[in-house]
């Protein structure tokens, strides 16, 4: 067996019970309905931004349950959102340049090139449009302008939820690597820093492990759109799930 075998299989043995450690912080900060006071410290610490150039009309009502949301016009530059684990965006009129031009290119960005970022399209276009189409394609969610703000609730909460989930986060993040152009080797080096940041609390060790990967890939520019975001999910998850 030659010696890159061997230490890939030593790579594989060592991710794991790393994994496994994962699944068990997962079950720990599964959303459960009677945990109220739990919902709202994650509501209150995973930001929401709502971009809408009519103004968002839930604001007041989601931060009464105990969301934090911040509120533009425009839609800014994905790098921006590194702050935030849900974007919230109308289609229409949230283009800087021209209020007239659909924000579909900006949402596709964010869902094609920010992979832990949560995307949610909130529109009052007719539910068979092109539009509609592309936007379901580009998007965790689509959600209708007249949904009830009870209704919109429970959607976020699930997304926050799907945020908090060590294996589905990194699902997200596997399959871009993948389209990135990763092989199975890279990828299984990149899961075991992402599984390091996880136990040990350190979002760093995913970052600086995937500069290590030689690639031809520039990740500096999702890096500071997501581990900011990702940052702050490992801290969190880590005081819910306890030492």
């Amino acid at each position: 067996m030659s010696v890159g075998v061997e230490r890939l299989l030593d790579m594989l043995f060592s991710v794991l019970p790393n994994i496994w450690r994962l699944r068990t912080c997962e079950e720990a900060v599964t959303f459960d309905s009677g945990l109220l006071t739990v919902k709202r410290e994650i509501r209150s610490k995973l930001r929401i931004i709502a971009i809408d150039d009519e103004g968002f009309p839930y604001r007041e009502g989601l931060e009464s349950y105990g969301f934090t949301l911040t509120t533009r016009t425009t839609s800014p530059p994905g790098t921006e959102l590194g702050q935030f684990a849900i974007v919230i965006s109308d289609i229409m009129g949230v283009m800087p340049q021209n209020t007239n031009q659909h924000g579909l290119p900006a949402i596709e960005e964010y869902f094609n090139e920010y992979p832990l970022l949560r995307v949610v399209v909130l529109t009052g276009a007719q539910r068979n449009s092109n539009l509609i189409r592309r936007a379901e394609q580009s998007s965790d969610i689509v959600l209708s302008k007249q949904t009830a703000l009870e209704d919109m609730v429970p959607v976020l909460d699930r997304l926050l939820a799907d945020i908090l989930s060590p294996t589905s986060q990194w699902t997200r993040m596997r399959n871009f690597l993948r389209k990135k152009g990763l092989n199975s080797k890279q990828l299984l080096l990149a899961e075991h820093y992402y599984t390091q940041s996880f136990i040990k609390n350190q979002p760093d060790i995913f970052s600086k492990g995937l500069g290590k990967l030689r690639t031809n890939v520039d990740y500096s520019e999702v890096l500071a759109g997501s581990v900011s975001a990702f940052s702050a999910v490992v801290k969190l998850a880590r005081t819910l799930s306890g030492p």
